[in-house]
């Protein structure tokens, strides 16, 4: 059965999304800092990644609640359709870009992508 959000959120799309983001670390800091999305260090669902992957996906599917976990070489966009009562969850794993880039964000660099307003 098909749900609002089948056709919508996918591993492709979830792949292309973070494709788009560059091929290194450094790319995809500064594709983020130009998107003006920030986040906290350590935070699965708060960081900057998660943070730019729940907007995009908030943005194909409004009628859902969505939220991103960034983990252990993962990418998840977990799915709540109101209008349904259906959850479920779209997950890739991280290229080595992506994994460089958590790695590093995690550890102290890109420092003008935390928010400040939240720490």
């Amino acid at each position: 059965m098909s749900t609002p959000t089948g056709d919508a959120i996918t591993e492709r799309w979830l792949s292309e999304l973070l494709a788009e983001l560059g091929d290194g670390p450094d790319q995809i800091h500064t594709a983020l800092r130009e998107a003006k999305i920030t986040g906290q260090r350590g935070s699965r669902y708060d960081c900057p990644l998660a943070r730019y992957v729940a907007d995009h996906a908030r943005k194909r599917v409004p009628s859902a609640q969505v939220k991103v976990r960034v983990y252990e070489g993962a990418v998840v966009v977990e799915i709540e359709e109101s209008d349904t009562g259906g959850y479920r969850e779209v997950g890739v794993e991280q290229s080595e870009a992506v994994k460089r880039f958590v790695q590093a964000f995690d550890g102290g660099y890109y420092l003008d992508l935390v928010d400040r307003a939240a720490a």
